[in-house]
């Protein structure tokens, strides 16, 4: 189906059929058309990617829908104005590389949680010395544990975060791949008032 403008696009014409007639419901959606129309007429009469710096809401929420952005669980790890404006720059490329352990990293890094390791598999195939015993591989995972990964954070995440982090991202992870654990055991904490012992955080997985 070839994509149409937003404007062009009636509010109703997203709605079931079974309501999209009711007129309790038109008196609502009128006023949201109208809405949304006005952004789309303020987007295009700027040069979005020049200026996307400095676009703030709620015309970033309108691109991330324009750019099949706005998933449930990506849009709402977005806190900030900044991670929302690094996600719509690489969306188009999330969106090539959906599937692969780039858009993983790049996803994490755009939201602002730093960069970091992605280890595939859960076992350790040779007793050489080519994996060192960290507990994220044993010995006895290589046979079934192949689809399995963990992610490793050096930057401090809190608990309900790393769970959003757990719905998120499998849906641009590679399909055959299972997220096993999320680790922050070496994120570094400041002692300097930033990080408090309220059960936010943890030192471990999740």
């Amino acid at each position: 189906m070839k994509n149409r403008p937003l404007f062009d696009l009636p509010f109703n014409d997203m709605l079931p059929s079974s309501i999209n007639q009711d007129v309790s419901i038109v008196q609502i959606t009128e006023p949201l058309q109208k809405q949304i129309s006005l952004y789309e007429s303020e987007l295009n009469k700027i040069s979005i990617w020049e200026q996307l710096d400095s676009i703030e809401e709620p015309f970033l929420s309108t691109l991330a829908w324009q750019l099949s952005l706005d998933h449930e669980y990506i849009w709402q790890l977005a806190e900030s104005l900044t991670a929302k404006r690094n996600l719509i720059k690489i969306a188009i490329d999330l969106h090539r590389y959906k599937g692969s352990v780039w858009a993983v990293r790049n996803i994490i890094r755009a939201l602002g949680f730093g960069e970091v390791d992605i280890i595939e598999g859960l076992g350790i195939r040779y007793r050489d010395g080519s994996f060192e015993r960290t507990g994220i591989k044993t010995h006895s995972g290589h046979k079934k544990g192949w689809p399995f990964y963990t992610i490793i954070f050096y930057e401090p995440i809190t608990n309900d975060i790393a769970e959003l982090l757990r719905k998120a991202i499998p849906e641009y992870a590679p399909s055959r791949s299972v997220l096993y654990r999320i680790n922050f055991k070496n994120a570094k904490m400041r002692r300097n008032g930033s990080y408090y012992h309220n059960g936010l955080y943890n030192r471990g997985e999740a």
